[in-house]
């Protein structure tokens, strides 16, 4: 596409003359899009979809036949490429958003079901080199997020989904427990990067921060408590350093422009959030977002889709791409094993994922076999929690499992309402390891550290200095199990403290017991 006409292009060779997009074409094309948003709602149901597929080709087709004589001449695998602008026209983003996955023979099915793979992507720019590949296998950063006050999803089959049908042999999985894109973006600095990051949660294509505000599309991600943090492309770009090669952000609508509206509302089992009202003026989605600033390759869905073809996609798509086939090629394989699945509910969402690309988009994600680093330079380095070297606790890339913890100490902490956090539990569960993380997220606070000894000596010692005038604390501790427990002083300067070994029995004007 180019100055608002297009001409259709087998092996750098064009078929026919240049077709200008006129006013009635353009109108055409949108009105295609709602028609498809409603047989979305509608249950996407076969006949509806078909429908739309046979319009479309004919359209493309014109008079003279032109996309089957493209059909007949382009090599096989068939990638039907769109390529437009990096910045669309208004004309050129209708042609754009067709639903071109659902093109189907005139006296047939869709082309997606035929015995001849058929793939289709959108590109903005012109196809430019790419960085070079290494010889390592496939590797893929995942994370999920779930802000509380939204529905849960099921991350862990995704998860485990991915890895059972890839396997550990060719795949090296990374998992960020956390849900926070900036703990993410530290996590794959530490590893030098992976070519693919995996997104799985909530998203909105037209949220807006306040009434007067611009519609904008933001995945609903977590901050460090657990609450809701709505994430632009331009901020997650901005985290995710080095870029990956592949971005799959598998939320609903991410694919779907900011002005768009009428999609499937959120509910249990669909990856969406509360719609957020009119959308805008002709305006980018995050997947295009995510490619104009940047990001080679990023996959989206087109509308709300449902957990379990979520997790079907990606199960699918990841074995395909630890193969080393071309991303397109393995969206395409992906999208027809949901095209064939039984379950009708799951194959209605088969042709909403969208592949885009820029100028350094497409081929293949990796070259070779060898395993990737998977751990960072310093791993080998024992960490504790103290300055004696008494307690060693497990790295954060090592620990996972604690999220709702580490999230609930933190918003007591932070808050007003509570004097302190108590971890209390058997040995060897993972307290101190815990309490390092509460540490790690609380960079202003002192840390002290108590290991065995509770008397009022021991416990004034903090194992890093406070500043001049920090107050020391009063502390003691009941008899009982190993604890750790963040607290603080009476001035309202703040404290983490760890405790660990048995207390002695409470001497009387020790102190408060906390």
């Amino acid at each position: 596409m180019e100055a608002d006409g297009f001409e259709l292009v087998v092996g750098g060779e064009g078929l026919g003359s240049r077709r200008l997009l006129q006013a009635s074409d353009v109108a055409w094309l949108i009105a295609v899009g709602g028609r498809y948003v409603d047989t979305v709602r509608g249950g996407s149901q076969r006949p509806a979809l078909l429908a739309l597929g046979r319009e479309l080709y004919r359209w493309l087709d014109g008079d003279r036949h032109l996309l089957t004589q493209l059909r007949d001449e382009a090599p096989l695998p068939l990638l039907f490429e769109v390529r437009a602008p990096k910045r669309p026209s208004a004309v050129e983003w209708a042609l754009l958003r067709a639903p071109f996955e659902l093109l189907a023979d005139p006296e047939g099915g869709f082309l997606a079901e035929e015995a001849e793979q058929f793939a289709v992507v959108r590109r903005l720019g012109r196809p430019g080199p790419a960085k070079p590949l290494d010889d390592r296998r496939l590797g893929v950063a995942f994370m999920a997020s779930a802000p509380r006050g939204q529905s849960e999803l099921d991350f862990e089959a995704e998860e485990l989904a991915v890895l059972g049908a890839v396997g550990e042999t060719s795949l090296d999985l990374v998992v960020e427990d956390s849900g926070d894109p900036e703990q993410l973006g530290l996590r794959l600095s530490e590893l030098g990067g992976m070519p693919v990051v995996h997104l799985s949660c909530h998203g909105l294509n037209n949220w807006r921060k306040g009434p007067e505000a611009p519609a904008t599309p933001v995945l609903l991600l977590e901050d460090d408590l657990g609450d809701g943090r709505a994430t632009s492309a331009k901020e997650l770009v901005g985290l995710l350093t080095p870029l990956p090669r592949l971005v799959f952000v598998s939320a609903c609508l991410t694919a779907t422009g900011a002005d768009v509206a009428g999609h499937l509302p959120a509910g249990a089992g669909r990856r969406g959030a509360p719609a957020a009202g009119p959308g805008a003026a002709v305006a980018h989605s995050l997947a295009t977002e995510l490619v104009a600033a940047g990001i080679p390759a990023v996959i989206g869905w087109d509308g709300s889709v449902g957990d379990r073809a979520a997790t079907l996609f990606a199960e699918h798509l990841y074995v395909q791409l630890s193969r080393r086939v071309e991303v397109a090629a393995a969206v395409a394989a992906a999208r027809r094993r949901l095209l064939e699945c039984p379950d009708e509910h799951v194959r209605a969402d088969w042709h909403l994922a969208r592949l885009w690309l820029g100028p350094a988009g497409g081929g293949p994600l990796v070259a070779g076999t060898v395993k990737r680093q998977m751990v960072p330079a310093h791993h080998g380095t024992t960490r504790f929690l103290d300055r004696k070297h008494q307690l060693p606790v497990a790295a954060a890339g090592m620990f996972v499992g604690r999220r709702p913890e580490l999230q609930q100490a933190l918003r007591a902490l932070r808050g007003r309402h509570k004097g302190g956090v108590l971890l209390h539990g058997q040995g060897r569960l993972g307290k101190s390891s815990l309490a390092a993380r509460i540490a790690d997220r609380l960079p202003d606070w002192a840390v002290a550290v108590v290991f065995g000894d509770y008397t009022q000596a021991a416990s004034s010692t903090p194992s890093r200095r406070p500043s001049p005038g920090f107050p020391t604390p009063a502390i003691s501790s009941r008899t009982g199990a190993p604890t750790s427990a963040s607290i603080r002083t009476s001035s309202g300067r703040s404290w983490s403290t760890c405790w660990q070994g048995r207390a002695p029995r409470r001497r009387a004007g020790a102190g408060p017991s906390c």
